[in-house]
Formats: C-alpha cells, structure tokens, sequence
C-alpha cells in the first residue's frame, strides 16, 4: 500500500518531559503531552530521543536504571521484549568508585526507512525504575520528532499493528 501521508511539519518538534521515581526502585511513569486530538489521524514521526540521568548515584556493583517511552503504563516488569515499550535503554553500574556526573542517552531513529519511528500520538509515557540506588532517580528526556497526517485508512493500520504487539 503506497503511503499518502504527509508530514504536518516542516521543521523538527521538541517535547520535553521528566519523570521522578515515587520510592527507590520503583516503576514510576508520566505521560507525555498530548498535542493532538482523538480525532485527528496523526502520529509522531520520531527521528531522536535524549535521556539524561545522575550516574552519581551509582555507587556499587548492580546499581542501574531502567528508562524509555512505552505506549501503556500497565506493564510491571520492563522489558526490552514488552511489547508496548518503543525505545528502552538499561543501564548498570560497574561498581565503586563511579564517576559523578550527568550522563546523556541517546536513541537515533532517523536512519530507519521512513525517516523514524512512526507511532500514534496517545497516549505515550515516560518511565523509569530503578536497581538497588538507594534514592530515586529522576530522567529528563528530550524527543524530536515531526506530526504525519494519516488518512483513516492509514491511522487505523498503525493503530492496529501497535495493538498487534501489546
């Protein structure tokens, strides 16, 4: 099926968000802002995203976090397998002494056919959890991406291949 959809944007969007763990260790999510309706046939087309982190707080073998942006907040357990998760990054400490200081994650998608990562615009969440750091852990995220208008034939496709792997 030939595409006729066309990006709404002529230049890149930045979204900005953060999510702080509630505890410790703990699953925590934020969703992300909406610029778009439920009426409207859109989707974001992601070319990149940036997390930021504290590895300061990594101060023995095992400490780690977890982090990405999912299109549920229902799972318990991330995974690089769950299938509602679009971008996963884990990240474990070596042990003591760490190095203190801000770390920046990157995750390219313009190099995938298309453009990016093309996926409905809602609802989509940050997340983070936490291993063995003794405080909680705050990641800043940074996405750029461009709007795509779909025709419903097209929505409704994505829609439903998404749905396909949650």
């Amino acid at each position: 099926m030939e595409s006729k959809s066309k990006s709404a944007d002529k230049f890149a969007n930045v979204m900005l968000a953060s999510v702080t763990e509630t505890g410790a260790s703990t699953l925590t999510f934020t969703q992300l802002p909406q610029i778009t309706t439920l009426m409207e046939k859109k989707a974001y087309l992601i070319s990149r995203i940036e997390y930021q982190f504290d590895s300061g707080l990594f101060v023995a073998a095992g400490d780690g976090i977890m982090f990405g942006v999912s299109m549920q907040n229902t799972f318990t357990g991330p995974n690089i397998t769950t299938p509602s998760i679009i971008d996963f990054t884990r990240i474990v400490g070596k042990g003591a002494p760490v190095e203190v200081y801000d770390e920046i994650r990157d995750t390219d998608f313009s190099t995938l056919p298309g453009g990016g990562l093309l996926v409905p615009t809602r609802p989509m969440f940050l997340w983070a959890e936490g291993a063995s750091i003794a405080v909680a852990q705050t990641i800043r995220m940074r996405m750029y991406f461009t709007v795509a208008d779909l025709n419903p034939s097209e929505y409704w496709d994505l829609v439903e291949a998404m749905q396909a792997y949650a």
